[in-house]
């Protein structure tokens, strides 16, 4: 079987500071890896490298047989590339519905008519609240993002990142800053 995303040493440095060297995998459909290390260990800067926000200093980045190194982080996304975050990036402003129905029109394309009733169209209103419902929190689908509680909005965020119907979905650090006793619904949403 061809591997989905694979990565051919990969290396990225800043100036004179190496923080990743020759790194090399392969994931294949259904695969599940962790990336492991402490704070500063050049685990973000990887996912940055695959998901396009930083360009290797050598090696190369290839998704699906094609070489994705000069692709850009939108190109990506459309081949079935994304990633979540390790500090939230929400539309606080709108409400918890309003940011995954924005994931789901962009990918159909639809984003032009944003602020009109496509939000809440049948194929839109359908595919956001699966997601909410399959993550647990279709209960807060018309609240505000700015009233979520942290873990809350980490929930969100990968409905997001699931929104766009990825092959791959790079989760950076997905309960980091999620109080201890909410972190299990983190890994149960994931496990779903």
């Amino acid at each position: 079987m061809n591997p989905l995303l694979e990565l051919r040493n990969v290396s990225k440095s800043f100036g004179g500071l190496q923080v990743n060297s020759d790194v090399s995998f392969s994931l294949g459909k259904g695969d599940r890896v962790a990336l492991i290390g402490p704070n500063g260990a050049g685990k973000t800067t990887l996912v940055n490298v695959i998901s396009g926000d930083l360009a290797p200093t050598k090696g190369s980045v290839v998704f699906e047989g094609n070489d994705v190194t000069g692709v850009s982080i939108p190109g990506r996304v459309r081949q079935g590339l994304a990633r979540t975050f390790q500090i939230t990036r929400l539309f606080t402003s709108l409400s918890v519905a309003e940011n995954v129905a924005l994931a789901v029109m962009q990918r159909k394309g639809m984003t032009r008519r944003f602020f009109s009733v496509a939000t809440f169209a049948p194929v839109v209103r359908d595919e956001w609240m699966h997601i909410l419902g399959m993550l647990g929190i279709a209960h807060l689908a018309q609240l505000p993002v700015a009233k979520l509680a942290y873990g809350q909005q980490r929930l969100l965020d990968l409905a997001i990142g699931l929104a766009l119907t990825p092959k791959v979905l790079l989760l950076d650090e997905p309960a980091a800053g999620v109080p201890h006793d909410e972190a299990p619904k983190i890994l149960e949403a994931i496990n779903r």
